[in-house]
């Protein structure tokens, strides 16, 4: 049997083993995992801050936008009215319209650095005849509320039937005594027309641009102020807010209507281009025919 001769070495020859690694994380490590997190951090607060900034600007643009939309249907639909129930010429405007200053309709003006522009039409249906009128009649029977719908002032014209134009020259509770001529205090009506025929009351609407209550809600408004209308309050004749401008221009038979309306509040991230100020602006136009004019 052979014999295996072990060799002696000496233990100064034999490397050391290595330490075992101690657990946990080094400074160095520790900095860099922190500033990697920071930027992380750093990156969503500045995407956070751009997404509300851009549904910021989002939504004053959709307020600015719904206040023309406001605006402009109403200016659209008051101005194809106009006329309607009023067939008069110009010079006999004022004749009929005694307490309204319109010598034409429409009336274009301005006023507070915009245009004005001034209605006249049968734009209320105020009451109906509750029994019927016959050819020649001076007087006619409406509602019982008669005496809070007209008057023998500035609520005197009236379009009975959807087809002729009359005053009122007297008043006892819901009997109505009219006249269909300006000359005459007792023309009777040209037609006969049956129960519940539409009294509508001819109005006579100025709509302007407020600038002159502005807080911190708004800092203008679109008006339609009502001229036979002194009591109301300046607030119930706003028809919506945020409308700087009005522009208005009559081409023909058309009414060529333009508004602008502005952001309550400054963006210091914006600048308007032509103002140079940090309000959002948005403008609109329409051409409005008059079918009774």
């Amino acid at each position: 049997m052979e014999t295996v001769k072990r060799t002696s070495v000496h233990r100064k020859n034999i490397p050391p083993r290595p330490r075992r690694l101690r657990e946990g994380f080094t400074l160095t490590e520790v900095l860099i995992s922190s500033f990697l997190s920071l930027g992380v951090i750093a990156g969503a607060l500045t995407a956070f801050v751009q997404y509300r900034q851009i549904m910021d600007t989002q939504k004053t643009l959709s307020g600015i936008q719904q206040n023309l939309r406001i605006g402009m249907t109403t200016l659209t639909r008051d101005i194809s009215m106009a006329g309607y129930g009023l067939d008069v010429s110009d010079d006999r405007l004022r004749q009929w319209l005694t307490w309204a200053p319109i010598t034409t309709n429409p009336q274009i003006g301005s006023g507070n650095g915009s245009d004005t522009l001034t209605l006249a039409g049968a734009y209320e249906k105020a009451s109906s005849l509750t029994a019927a009128s016959q050819i020649g009649d001076t007087q006619i029977i409406v509602e019982p509320d008669a005496a809070s719908k007209f008057n023998l002032t500035n609520r005197k014209l009236i379009y009975v039937g959807e087809c002729e134009l009359a005053r009122i020259v007297g008043m006892a509770n819901n009997i109505l005594t009219i006249s269909t001529d300006l000359t005459s205090p007792t023309k009777g009506l040209k037609y006969a027309y049956p129960v519940g025929a539409a009294v509508e009351l001819i109005k006579v609407y100025t709509y302007s641009v407020d600038n002159t209550f502005q807080n911190a809600d708004f800092r203008s408004c679109l008006r339609r102020i009502d001229l036979a209308d002194t009591s109301t309050y300046w607030f119930e004749n706003v028809v919506t807010l945020g409308i700087e401008q009005l522009a208005v221009r009559q081409n023909g038979k058309s009414i060529d209507v333009a508004i602008r309306g502005s952001s309550t509040k400054t963006d210091m991230t914006h600048v308007d281009p032509e103002f140079g100020d940090h309000y959002h602006r948005i403008s609109v136009s329409n051409s409005v025919y008059m079918r009774n004019l």
